[in-house]
């Protein structure tokens, strides 16, 4: 359905007067090109539900794959994660994240696109800076010390190591425990020493001999790459923090309690800090069951999702 009859002779008129008054009203090179282009959906499905047509998606309302949305969401992410960087972390780390252009490799039948730091003129950023930096400071919220002191932090399901990359670069002191599953872990403690060339490490082969750890094993090395299944040779009160970002999500809720279970020891008269969605592949955040005693320091919706929930707590 095009145009009716008046909505053509309106068109008409309007576009002869605007053209008879000349620069700088009358359209441009640019839009003598596009009005080209209204021509064609004019004469194809008239004027409707606006809102959703192309005369305004091309704009504002844009489609959820336009690349476009993907530089909205990093720059308001930027401005929220700057506006609580109190430390200025976002003018001293730079992205890890190296410019790969165009490169592509398939894997099976899926193709995987390699990314880019995103520019915004001088900023360059990337998911994991943003996202880490942010991680970073709810762990400052339930301990300021992590930005001073020697501290202990255990991360369960840790990626590559990119929360202990930020922190062992904002503070030299902490000792970073990686616990996954043996391929993460394969990927962790083949990149982030190189990363990190200057930090003392134990490998997986020198710690999997060992009975036990404590606080005074932790402080013997500055990475530490461990086993899921090594968590349960924790000591009481032997880390300051215990961390899950984006993996309870994944995991039946009956695994997720007996983890709670052993961070309740493990971590005790420290923090536990969880950052996952609300409702996983296997699992809700209502079928935790986080001892009651525990003091809730935060508990909300993340600010780049309402899907996404972040939680710091004391273990008491």
């Amino acid at each position: 359905m095009g145009l009716n009859k008046d909505q053509q002779l309106l068109l008409e008129v309007m576009r002869r007067d605007n053209q008879q008054a000349g620069s700088p009203f009358s359209p441009a090179a640019y839009w003598q090109q596009e009005t080209r282009s209204f021509d064609s959906f004019f004469s194809q499905t008239g004027i409707n539900d606006v809102e959703n047509e192309y005369y305004n998606t091309r704009f504002h309302g844009t489609q959820p794959d336009d690349p476009q949305l993907y530089r909205w969401f990093f720059w308001t992410y930027y401005q929220l994660v700057k506006a609580r960087d109190s430390l200025g972390l976002l003018d001293r780390l730079k992205p890890t994240l190296t410019p790969n252009p165009g490169q592509q490799v398939w894997i099976g039948e899926k193709k995987i696109q390699f990314s880019e730091p995103v520019k915004f003129g001088e900023i360059a950023l990337s998911p994991d800076l943003l996202f880490t930096i942010n991680d970073f400071y709810n762990l400052h919220e339930l301990n300021p010390r992590i930005a001073t002191d020697e501290l202990i932090v255990a991360d369960l399901g840790a990626g590559w190591g990119r929360l202990g990359h930020l922190l062992l670069q904002v503070n030299p002191k902490i000792h970073y425990v990686i616990l996954d599953i043996p391929e993460s872990l394969l990927i962790s403690s083949s990149y982030l020493p190189v990363l990190l060339p200057h930090a003392s490490r134990s490998s997986y082969m020198a710690t999997r001999a060992m009975d036990a750890f404590d606080r005074e094993t932790f402080k013997g090395a500055t990475l530490w790459f461990l086993a899921t299944q090594d968590l349960q040779r924790f000591r009481t009160s032997s880390v300051d923090f215990m961390v899950n970002i984006a993996s309870f999500q994944e995991m039946p809720a009956a695994d997720i309690n007996r983890y709670l279970e052993i961070f309740d020891t493990a971590a005790l008269g420290a923090h536990a800090y969880f950052r996952n969605g609300w409702s996983g592949k296997m699992s809700r955040f209502d079928e935790y069951r986080i001892p009651e005693y525990w003091t809730s320091v935060f508990f909300r919706p993340t600010s780049f999702s309402h899907d996404f929930y972040e939680a710091g707590y004391l273990i008491t």
